[in-house]
């Protein structure tokens, strides 16, 4: 019989794009304890250089409402158009139909982070993970 060769686990790696600091540094947070890789874009100027960048990336999430004229559904569409699958989010309820119709998984605003895990953001707690 052979010998049987462990399979190292693929971490992807994902690209955020999203405008609103607070839910980068939330998803930053959530990737690093999880052991992702992830690059982050604030809008799509930097979503595009990211993705010329670095042609490692395997998944991207992407905000439906972005500063500068190109909507999250558009940059879904040229991600899309590479092979690279999107999750898309929002919380305008105005987006959600859109959401819907576009194809993509999408995920609704405001992000339920598991209860245990918040605990760590209250000054005086202990994390006991």
């Amino acid at each position: 019989m052979g010998s049987v060769i462990p399979m190292k686990k693929k971490i992807c790696k994902v690209l955020v794009v999203e405008d609103d600091s607070g839910i980068r540094e939330l998803l930053t947070d959530v990737f690093e304890s999880e052991g992702y890789h992830f690059v982050l874009a604030a809008n799509a100027e930097e979503m595009r250089a990211a993705m010329a960048g670095d042609p490692d990336i395997d998944i991207l999430i992407v905000d439906v409402r972005l500063p500068g004229g190109d909507s999250g559904l558009i940059l879904a569409q040229e991600a899309s158009a590479r092979g690279l699958p999107v999750i898309l989010t929002s919380g305008d309820r105005a987006h959600f139909d859109a959401l819907a119709k576009s194809g993509h998984r999408h995920i609704a605003k405001p992000f339920h982070i598991p209860y245990r895990r918040s605990f760590r953001y209250i000054p005086g707690w202990i994390d006991i993970e």
